[in-house]
């Protein structure tokens, strides 16, 4: 997933929802980040990174599949 931050950085995480429905997939990411004060990211590098909620302004997912 990508996450697009409300100051214009971009965070890139290597944990995705898998699931073979999109529509559940797409419903449990919007309960991640809605039902949550904050989340952690965790970069390629595996450094972890958390971020408020209340900064996302936009999730892109990378693999529907």
């Amino acid at each position: 997933m990508t996450y697009h931050l409300a100051n214009g950085s971009i965070i890139g995480d290597i944990k995705e929802f898998y699931y073979k429905d999109k529509s559940k997939m797409l419903e449990r990411v919007i309960q991640h980040v809605t039902k949550n004060e904050r989340i952690t990211a965790i970069d390629s590098t595996g450094s972890l990174i958390p971020i408020r909620c209340k900064e996302i302004v936009k999730v892109q997912l990378n693999y529907l599949g």
